[in-house]
């Protein structure tokens, strides 16, 4: 279950709004059904303390982080493959809202259509289901989230952070199941070692020096080993000595030393996760504790796993051609500089860059796994600010998105923005105003004209519209945003104050200079009212204020009219 919470009413009310809605309680339960158990229900209850009544029209699910709570992230490694057959689940009824897979559900937004009123002086109750996207019979589904609830006109009611637990029951692995599991891993590769060496002698080749020459990769033995590569005809049954070896085989000892690098990661993660709710499910606090006490315990079986493997596990390595071709000659010959000097953070990421290149190598140019492996290193380029480069791996990436995925999944799409992004930041302003302007009518085709991805390609789709020099267009077009981001998203939205803002400058460009600073006006003191005098956002538009109320001063002195501008 969850808790009460204090009174929280939506923003943006006064004394005299005739229909004013409070958050009194956030109850809920998670359920346990049997046909999927993929699912909770938020059940949030209002009560409007206003004169006339309320109508709920629209819920929006923020999630912020989402995690497993799977003891499989922590034991279960070996250096061969298992094969496991998944279910799938069915939705439910109430209000459903459908979670996207933890993998990728930092950031996302998910909304649903409601019908509720909430009369005069009345208590509603508002049950949200919360269906995830995955099937996971064996864990939990954690999702840190906040849950806006816009009613009548334009308002908006945000619930505190909630964490919920979906299929609440699974423990995270105790510290000696994992001491444990690392045994059986190690005791697995001398296994495997074993049957190559058994098959080579049948075949009348010598055994690898597996103690001091060992194999560094499938290449260094002999084709067409069933201790390695299984049985092609029957996969699903494989005997003794018949093994399908992943990449955690060929480096034992460094395969352990980033699985527990894994499984610090992983915990860091849940206690972050969990402790930065307001609200959340019981289930999840013994989780919290539980984090805690592995974390405390790691140093000690690090300690115990490089006494035994008799070394400090050394980092991942990949060739140099295809880190080369994954990061850019030159971000490659950055990275490994930075790491040379000690720098912790480049470090880990040219680490994380040989995975990404075995990946890609192993998995095969096809595989679903290989194009987001090459997702990760263009949002390098692009936090490092090479637009060029991104836009070149951009160009590569997509048509491989359009043959695997399709082109309406949203990773194709997503890319397609970026790439529009890149064009223009690199100068080819047409190109970012064509692109921009297709992807607008295909996110509304298959998102919805109200989802966030379609606003945001709206917005850049103006931006460089007024980039390109039709001052006119995007005038019009940034109306129309600010419009419908004030209707879906809400009049405080920080998207929906950026999109006022670009309307503000574009109306000043397009010479109506008067209207620009009274925008501004308004909206540095939204801004003030919101994030407070110092904040980035609240300076950024106070200095375009400054920029256009001398402009409007100087037009009116060409005009011979005294006094200063309107909203000076």
């Amino acid at each position: 279950m969850f808790e009460s919470v204090p009174p929280i009413a939506a923003v943006g009310h006064s004394a005299v709004d005739a229909s004013v809605l409070e958050l009194r309680a956030v109850g809920g339960f998670s359920e346990t059904d049997a046909r999927d158990g993929a699912s909770a229900v938020l059940d949030l209850e209002f009560h409007n303390t206003g004169s006339r009544s309320v109508l709920l029209h629209r819920a929006t699910v923020r999630v912020h982080r989402a995690a497993e709570v799977a003891p499989a992230r922590m034991v279960g490694f070996l250096p061969y493959e298992e094969w496991l057959i998944e279910r799938h689940l069915r939705a439910g009824r109430e209000y459903d809202v459908g979670l996207p897979v933890t993998a990728c559900a930092a950031g996302a937004r998910r909304s649903v259509t409601l019908a509720e009123v909430v009369a005069p002086g009345a208590a509603g109750r508002l049950p949200i289901r919360l269906v995830a996207a995955e099937e996971h019979a064996r864990v939990t589904l954690a999702y840190l989230l906040e849950i806006d609830v816009a009613y009548d006109a334009g308002r908006t009611l945000t619930t505190p952070r909630i964490a919920i637990a979906i299929a609440p029951g699974t423990e995270l692995a105790d510290p000696d199941d994992i001491r444990a599991d690392l045994a059986t891993f190690r005791a697995a590769v001398r296994a495997v070692r074993d049957a190559v060496d058994r098959e080579l002698a049948l075949r009348g080749l010598a055994a690898p020096d597996w103690d001091h020459r060992p194999p560094a990769c499938r290449a260094d033995l002999p084709a067409h080993l069933r201790a390695l590569d299984g049985d092609p005809g029957d996969l699903l049954n494989l005997g003794p000595g018949v093994y399908e070896v992943n990449d955690a085989f060929w480096d034992p000892a460094a395969s352990l030393a980033r699985r527990l690098d894994d499984i610090r990661a992983y915990c860091t993660d849940l206690v972050e996760f969990i402790a930065g709710a307001d609200i959340r499910h019981d289930s999840l606090s013994r989780i919290l504790a539980q984090a805690h006490h592995i974390l405390a315990r790691l140093p000690a079986l690090r300690a115990e796993l490089e006494e035994s493997e008799g070394a400090v596990a050394v980092r991942h390595s990949a060739p140099a051609g295809e880190l080369a071709q994954l990061l850019g000659e030159d971000p490659l010959t950055e990275l490994r500089a930075r790491a040379a000097a000690g720098e912790p953070e480049a470090a880990r990421r040219l680490d994380l860059a040989a995975r990404l290149a075995d990946t890609i190598r192993s998995r095969g140019p096809d595989h679903p796994e290989t194009l987001l492996a090459r997702e990760t290193p263009i949002l390098w380029r692009l936090q490092a600010g090479d637009m060029a480069g991104a836009a070149v791996a951009l160009a590569e990436l997509i048509p491989d998105q359009v043959r695997v995925f399709g082109p309406d999944h949203p990773r194709t799409l997503r890319a397609r923005h970026l790439l529009a992004k890149c064009l223009g930041e690199t100068g080819d302003v047409d190109a970012a105003r064509t692109a921009f302007a297709a992807l607008v009518d295909d996110r509304a085709r298959i998102l919805g004209p109200d989802h966030p991805d379609t606003l945001d390609s709206r917005h850049e789709s103006a931006r460089w519209r007024v980039m390109a020099g039709d001052t006119a267009g995007a005038v019009a077009t940034f109306a129309a945003l600010v419009a419908d981001r004030t209707r879906i998203q809400g009049p405080d939205h920080p998207d929906t104050l950026y999109a006022r803002h670009n309307l503000a400058v574009c109306r000043g460009r397009a010479g109506d200079v008067a209207t620009a600073v009274t925008d501004l006006v308004t909206l540095v003191a939204d801004w003030t009212r919101l994030r407070g005098d110092d904040d980035a956002e609240t300076r950024y538009s106070r200095g375009e204020l400054a920029r256009w109320q001398v402009r409007a001063g100087a037009v009116h002195r060409r005009r011979g009219v005294g006094g200063p501008p309107p909203g000076w």
